[in-house]
């Protein structure tokens, strides 16, 4: 006789949860750090998912948890909400988001130019993203945006979505998504 062990996902309402905790300096971020792996080894957590299901990780000052919960982080939270900037994800991406427009043309120019929604998309990576860089390459400029946060593009269907405006980027060849490990 065969015996099964089945483990269960928390219920239909759960997503894919991440905390970004940022510290003032790496001290900071590796004592939190420390906590946290300590307290996932070693503590009973009340809460819908498992520590062995979770992920972990310091980068720099910056410290990474993730999770697939309904939103029961209350144990995290306690041990990383002292970070200087903190911030709780649902789903969360890091993306490079690049659109090539002719050589010289300026960002409201662009505005002008492009077609009404990818105009749009433009102005909505604008508000929400946290570096914008210009570059020329040959006969082009690129826009390229640096976004992390809430999940914004399908890979899958290969389109982004913010701020109620959709944009199926297979249609388009001057704009390009590449996510970020």
């Amino acid at each position: 006789m065969k015996a099964f062990l089945f483990k269960f996902r928390p219920s239909s309402h759960s997503s894919d949860y991440t905390i970004v905790a940022k510290y003032r300096t790496r001290e900071e971020a590796e004592k939190a750090y420390r906590r946290l792996k300590w307290m996932l080894k070693h503590e009973e957590i009340d809460a819908d998912w498992s520590p062995e299901d979770a992920f972990y990780a310091l980068r720099d000052k910056t410290v990474y948890f993730s999770v697939y919960s309904n939103g029961r982080l209350d144990p995290v939270e306690d041990v990383l909400s002292d970070a200087e900037d903190y911030d709780v994800y649902i789903n969360y991406q890091e993306l490079t988001i690049s659109v090539e427009v002719p050589k010289g043309l300026s960002f409201e120019a662009a505005m002008l130019v492009l077609p009404r929604e990818e105009a749009e998309m433009l102005r909505m990576l604008r508000e929400h993203c946290e570096e914008i860089e210009i570059k020329e390459e040959g006969g082009r400029r690129l826009f390229i945006f640096k976004y992390r946060g809430d999940e914004i593009y399908d890979e899958f269907d290969d389109e982004l979505f913010l701020g109620g405006i959709s944009l199926k980027l297979s249609d388009r060849p001057n704009w390009t998504v590449n996510v970020d490990e």
